[in-house]
């Protein structure tokens, strides 16, 4: 009446089990399960323990699993411990959550590389409305200067007002002399006397 019921298969605290668990739904771990468990999602609770492989797409886990983990996403609650190597798309670990053993992020498919010709055909749109292909650009001949045109002449300017500078010099016998003579003002050039 509300849609499709969710599967739960419980194994209870104080339970054992000796032999592996396969379900489609949501196992749910509180006992002991010595042997592999393959289901859609796993929860182990505080007092649960499953010695073995698991397989899930979704893996929750607050008690002792021993063995590899395979998933899509874990999450080390906080008092779990998982030995053994966990491969996932997904991690999440809890403060106090541990786990021994290696571990692998899962890689993401990789995408096959079309041809450049199957890919121009693939992107040609079809049907009657079809545009022809684009042209190719062809490079523009470099503009030459226009020699009817001439070019303004530029005069040397006059040298500004002067002023008389003292400057020091030290000689090659390490005694400084001052030396006196003009200089144009503000700038660095000038002439000593």
């Amino acid at each position: 009446m509300f849609g499709r019921r969710r599967q739960l298969t419980l194994i209870a605290e104080g339970s054992e089990i000796g032999g592996g668990v396969s379900a489609s739904g949501m196992v749910e771990i509180g006992g002991t399960v010595n042997g592999d468990v393959e289901c859609g999602s796993l929860f182990v609770s505080q007092a649960g323990c499953v010695n073995g492989k698991v397989d899930a797409d979704s893996v929750i886990v607050a008690g002792t699993v021993d063995g590899p983990v395979f998933c899509s996403r874990l999450h080390l609650k906080s008092g779990a411990r998982v030995v053994g190597d966990i491969q996932y798309d997904t991690l999440i670990v809890d403060q106090g959550g541990r786990f021994s053993g290696r571990s692998l992020q899962k890689e993401e498919p990789k995408k096959k590389r079309m041809p450049r010709k199957a890919k121009a055909r693939a992107k040609a749109p079809r049907g009657k409305m079809a545009k022809a292909p684009a042209r190719r650009r062809t490079k523009a001949p470099m503009r030459q200067p226009d020699k009817s045109k001439k070019e303004p002449e530029i005069k040397p300017q006059e040298a500004p007002d002067t002023k008389p500078v003292s400057t020091a010099k030290l000689d090659p016998a390490g005694s400084t002399s001052l030396a006196s003579g003009n200089a144009v003002a503000g700038g660095t050039t000038g002439s000593v006397r």
